[in-house]
């Protein structure tokens, strides 16, 4: 039959405890002490293990402890024992033939879950009220029957659980098996870099989002090593790129087109992060780039509702886009200031610099909007550096470990401009860096293959999982 909640069971029927006449050997449960979902006991902690001075709820052997406080973490267990509890867990004593783990069953079933959602009040701290509770639906077989379920759910939650078990040490094996293939890949000491590309099992390798993460990450690797596409001798060498590009730097701000800032460190004797190709040379991002802080007095603009956008990496989209729909406004005062200091040219692009360290987004070349002094521009200075193949390079996980290395540990992770000037960029020649930036396109491409194929199979597996939980309770009803 269908009852309530407070039919079958005393609701919060113990009676409230100072907790200084608890006595120290007595169990002391508290909300942290159960795992939600599962409601697994983490830990039993005695009252003299744990520092309280507030009232308590007392509790008795075969209470069923519910969970009222963020009803949607499904913290819900039977004592074993006597003991006192958090008042945000509700101790309730099941009536004469009420199973209290049939009780638990329900409390943690899909349709209750929902009846405390909607009913719950507080917005950060959800509460399920008392008369609420009690007037809860609750569907109640017979005792016997509550026991037959109840045995039958232990069975089927001891699959699941040996499932996770599996599913756990399986997703284990598979992360160390693709760790292991990308160590090898990026190991400069092995020269075919693309077999895993190329290999038959690329798809059977990279089956979770987190692998593909890596794979990406991996390809960025193996493009600055001058390991993901051939070299071509009759290409001009990267270090004559570099002399060309510091004469252009001299004559841009002789002529006051470019910021006068500091001259770049020497690259020193030792080299850069790792060995490059004959024609590569390593060189500092601002002997090739025009890299602008574009409010170096860092006072905060005034803020207005209908303004210019005024972004940082709050307004970097998924899509790799800038979104000009959310964050601030200045006004128009601010951008003119900013126009008449340096100018946004074609493939520049923005760094972020404070709080969220090294992502970037396209810019437009049209400056209608205002930029953060959290943000960083960056262009480049010559025809023969690639301003595409410059933002793949400062994203790479091994040049993009400098800027982490630099930023200051104390509150909000920041990275000084001169920092960024001098991060070491491995160069390669023009002509080579086109190729680079096509084959990555290319690879990145083949990633978002993988990945839209890993979100049709969840989907799909999500589909036959329902479809299969229909089944189940088809047939239970049917007695099968």
């Amino acid at each position: 039959i269908w009852t309530q909640l407070g039919c079958v069971i005393d609701y919060n029927y113990g009676g409230k405890t100072e907790s200084e006449r608890i006595p120290a050997d007595a169990w002391l449960l508290d909300l942290e002490d159960i795992e939600k979902d599962t409601s697994r006991l983490l830990q039993r902690v005695l009252a003299g293990d744990r520092k309280s001075t507030s009232t308590k709820s007392h509790f008795s052997a075969g209470d069923v402890l519910y969970g009222k406080l963020r009803p949607y973490l499904n913290k819900v267990l039977v004592a074993n024992s006597d003991g006192y509890c958090t008042t945000e867990i509700v101790p309730m004593k099941p009536h004469k033939g009420v199973n209290p783990y049939y009780v638990v069953c329900v409390l943690k079933s899909r349709d209750f879950l929902d009846y405390t959602a909607a009913r719950s009040y507080g917005m950060k701290m959800p509460r399920l009220g008392t008369e609420d509770a009690k007037r809860a639906p609750f569907p109640l077989p017979p005792l016997l029957e509550q026991k037959r379920i109840v045995t039958k759910v232990n069975e089927l939650m001891k699959r699941c659980d040996e499932l996770e078990s599996r599913q756990e040490d399986r997703a284990a094996r598979h992360k160390t098996l693709v760790a292991s293939c990308l160590n090898a890949v990026t190991d400069p000491k092995k020269p075919d870099s693309n077999f895993i590309i190329h290999n038959s099992s690329f798809n059977l390798l990279f089956t979770s989002p987190e692998s593909v993460a890596e794979l990406r990450k991996t390809i960025l690797q193996l493009a600055v090593q001058g390991r993901l596409v051939p070299q071509d001798p009759r290409d001009e060498c990267a270090q004559r790129i570099i002399e060309k590009t510091m004469l252009v730097r001299g004559r841009l701000i002789r002529e006051g087109q470019m910021i006068k800032c500091r001259p770049p460190e020497p690259v020193g004797d030792d080299g850069g992060l790792f060995p490059l190709p004959g024609m590569w040379a390593w060189t500092r991002l601002t002997s090739v780039a025009n890299v602008v802080d574009p409010n170096p007095s860092h006072r905060m603009p005034r803020y207005v509702a209908d303004g210019i956008p005024f972004i940082s990496s709050e307004n970097f989209s998924i899509d790799d886009k800038i979104d000009f729909s959310v964050g601030k406004k200045v006004m128009e005062s601010t951008l003119k200031e900013q126009r008449d200091r340096f100018q946004i040219g074609e493939g520049a692009f923005a760094l972020s610099r404070i709080g969220t360290i090294g992502k970037t987004r396209p810019l437009l070349s049209e400056q209608n909007y205002a930029i953060s002094h959290a943000l960083v521009v960056i262009s480049s200075l010559s025809e023969d550096v690639f301003t595409t193949y410059l933002r793949l390079a400062v994203t790479t996980g091994s040049i993009i470990d400098q800027a982490h290395a630099s930023t200051k540990s104390i509150g909000v992770p920041d990275l000084g401009m001169g920092h960024i000037r001098n991060l070491l960029i491995p160069l390669p020649p023009l002509a080579e860096q086109k190729r680079i930036v096509a084959k990555v396109a290319e690879l990145m491409a083949m990633c978002e293959e993988l990945e839209a194929g890993l979100t049709q199979s969840r989907a799909e597996a999500d589909t036959l999982a329902a479809a299969l939980v229909r089944v189940i309770g088809r047939g239970s009803q049917n007695g099968k």
